[in-house]
């Protein structure tokens, strides 16, 4: 056995990307675009769904943000 893939089998199940950190969008953006280097993934898809993940890692950095901005504000008002 050769481990290939038969065409009896189902497909791959889809790998879930990991978007709730700046680190995880970081990584599924360089994945998009070695995907779309090598031909696996059409050039407009591949724009398309970097435009969502850098959507979502402006509102992470926005959130990340703001607990920060909260946290030192706290820390004033102990003062």
């Amino acid at each position: 056995m050769s481990g290939a893939a038969s065409p009896h089998d189902p497909p791959p199940k889809p790998r879930r990307a990991r978007l709730e950190t700046l680190p995880g969008c970081r990584r599924e953006l360089a994945k998009l675009y070695g995907e779309a280097r090598e031909g696996k993934l059409e050039p407009q898809t591949a724009t398309r769904l970097a435009s969502l993940i850098a959507m979502i890692a402006r509102l992470i950095e926005g959130a990340e943000l703001e607990a920060r901005i909260a946290k030192l504000e706290r820390a004033e008002e102990g003062r």
